[in-house]
């Protein structure tokens, strides 16, 4: 049990970023278990999946890698390969896509884990208009923004646009 400590890490990194000791302790573990052997060229080509450009050699690559996942299925009655095999077919089109136009909800998760902590941190707002002032305020984001046009001094709510200012200034 203790030679399995730290192995996830050793199964997840490139052969190549392997220290020597490190790629002695992937040898061994690979040798004491059969499945996880079967199964551990499947890391490197759902890597080249991911990375690859050009539809065609990914769509071939998706093909290897689900008759590769039947194969240690039907050897190791490993049901898990069946499933994940099957849901690479009902989902290689957009693993397709993702490949060749770079699509990544990276942005996306960014902003709602900002709205997340946002929300945690302002407990206690009570109109729901402030907290979506405030939402604006922590994505201010890359386009056009009807903020920018606004002169210093507005604000805006329900009731209409407002001078916050004593005095009107030019600006």
């Amino acid at each position: 049990i203790t030679s399995l400590t730290g192995s996830q890490w050793l199964i997840m990194k490139p052969i190549r970023q392997l220290s020597e000791k490190r790629h002695l302790l992937l040898d061994k573990l690979l040798e004491d278990n059969e499945l996880l052997a079967a199964l551990y060229p499947l890391v490197d080509l759902l890597r080249k999946i991911w990375q690859c450009k050009d539809p065609k050699s990914c769509d071939e690559l998706i093909e290897f890698a689900r008759k590769l996942l039947f194969a240690i299925n039907n050897k190791h009655g490993f049901a898990p390969a069946k499933t994940f095999a099957t849901m690479l077919k009902r989902r290689k089109a957009g693993i397709i896509c993702a490949g060749k136009y770079g699509y990544s909800s990276g942005q996306l998760e960014g902003a709602n884990n900002k709205i997340k902590v946002l929300k945690r941190t302002a407990y206690g707002y009570r109109d729901f208009e402030y907290f979506s002032l405030k939402i604006k305020g922590v994505l201010p984001g890359k386009r056009f923004s009807p903020w920018d046009t606004m002169k210093r001094g507005y604000a805006v709510l329900k009731s209409g646009l407002w001078n916050t200012l004593p005095f009107p200034r030019n600006t």
